[in-house]
């Protein structure tokens, strides 16, 4: 499948911003700022609002998990509802998206104490051959209903509905 590189950086650019502003928001409506991606700290802060017991952790803390964030929302609660959103938005940046990163090389170079900075690539982007395009594996009727199965990337998993499906197929030329 050819992959418009162009497209992939910008589409992530776009979602990186898009998350931004579902931050600041979370931010305003819960009265200050905290590690949203805590799930621990999610918890204190959401059970300090007063927010229904649906279950704990070990901890004795909230749990945030997406079953609870849903009966939350079902609830009314519009809080959680960035939440969800923040999380969706994250999910595909990170996961399907992606883009290529500076990533700090645990290892020192042999002549000096300083640590070497790589490119680290995530999401769509780690499969982009220099040709452009993303060559994907098919294995062969591997599943309980003998459909055929892919991977590297598992093609399958991406996005297919709604707006964050129909953006993120416009990667694909």
């Amino acid at each position: 499948l050819l992959v418009d590189k162009e497209y992939v950086s910008k589409y992530h650019n776009e979602l990186v911003s898009r998350l931004k502003v579902i931050e600041q928001d979370i931010y305003k409506l819960l009265g200050k700022e905290i590690n949203i991606k805590s799930n621990d700290e999610l918890g204190i802060v959401l059970e300090e609002m007063g927010l229904p017991d649906y279950g704990r952790t070990k901890k004795g803390i909230y749990r945030t998990g997406e079953e609870i964030l849903v009966q939350w929302e079902r609830d009314g609660y519009e809080i959680v509802k960035r939440l969800l959103d923040y999380r969706k938005l994250a999910t595909l940046d990170n996961t399907f998206v992606g883009e290529m990163q500076e990533d700090e090389d645990e290892t020192k170079g042999f002549f000096s104490e300083k640590s070497t900075k790589k490119k680290k690539e995530k999401g769509i982007s780690q499969y982009i051959m220099s040709d452009g395009r993303v060559h994907g594996s098919i294995l062969p009727a591997i599943t309980d209903t003998l459909r055929s199965a892919s991977k590297s990337p598992n093609l399958q998993n991406y996005p297919k509905q709604g707006e964050e499906g129909k953006a993120f197929r416009k990667v694909f030329i």
